[in-house]
């Protein structure tokens, strides 16, 4: 049979039978725009995880004390202290890109004329690098505000609105933490939402940590270590498993 007879043959049969060629085409149509629809939902919805698995920090490392039990003794030289952070960071040295330490506390404001706690949280100029924090207006400080103790402090999108209605308008304003001046230096947000499940809350203030440490102690070292860092998890370079000065320090994914 030649092909001019085959495709006539079929033209014929086809237009012998209209209702079922033309839904066999809306089912050839629908089939293919259902299956590129699902690979294309999947691919993107990958793509975003990734995107917010990355802005929280896919290669951030936490450590931190923690006592054998809850009856077990407690010094002051158990306590990670800033001298551990250097520790840190002198001998992981360019394998990792930042290392920062935090430090919690609670300071009271008075919002609509009530007194409500606001989270107040000491950091050093790395915390924004290893958070990957969004500057919305004003400036990060720097390190010689941190060495010096500039009573400075940075809000969180959330606690400038509420105080000042606008992100712009916080900046340059005074603010009282911890029976001291500090004026507010720049506001900023994460750049993907913790919803408070994190060590900075929703409403917070972010202080110098040479200041706050006098209030408290250091609870935390938070290294960010290189994505091309590969280290023997059974030798001394792990950051996974450290000896550092005068404590262990067990270190887990942050993600």
């Amino acid at each position: 049979m030649k092909i001019g007879e085959v495709f006539k043959s079929s033209y014929e049969a086809l237009k012998a039978n209209k209702v079922r060629t033309l839904l066999t085409s809306l089912g050839l149509v629908i089939g293919n725009a259902s299956v590129i629809l699902v690979v294309t939902i999947s691919l993107t919805s990958t793509e975003f995880i990734l995107d917010q698995i990355k802005g929280i920090g896919s290669n951030v490392v936490w450590a931190y004390f923690e006592a054998g039990s809850r009856d077990s003794e407690q010094s002051e030289a158990d306590f990670v202290k800033l001298t551990d952070v250097e520790a840190v960071r002198t001998r992981l040295a360019d394998r990792i890109v930042a290392v920062t330490a935090t430090m919690s506390s609670n300071n009271s404001l008075v919002i609509d004329g009530k007194p409500q706690d606001t989270s107040v949280l000491g950091v050093d100029e790395y915390y924004p690098k290893v958070r990957n924090l969004i500057l919305l207006s004003g400036r990060y400080f720097d390190a010689e505000e941190v060495k010096q103790r500039t009573k400075v402090t940075m809000l969180t999108e959330p606690l400038a609105l509420l105080l000042y209605g606008s992100n712009q308008a916080a900046v340059g304003k005074l603010l009282k933490v911890k029976d001291h001046q500090f004026v507010v230096i720049g506001v900023f947000r994460e750049r993907v939402q913790s919803f408070g499940l994190s060590e900075l809350a929703e409403r917070a203030m972010v202080v110098p940590i040479t200041v706050l440490r006098y209030y408290n102690r250091v609870e935390r070292i938070d290294p960010k270590p290189h994505p091309d860092l590969r280290a023997d998890p059974r030798s001394g370079d792990c950051p996974c498993h450290q000896r550092h000065r005068h404590h262990e320090y067990h270190v887990g994914d942050g993600d």
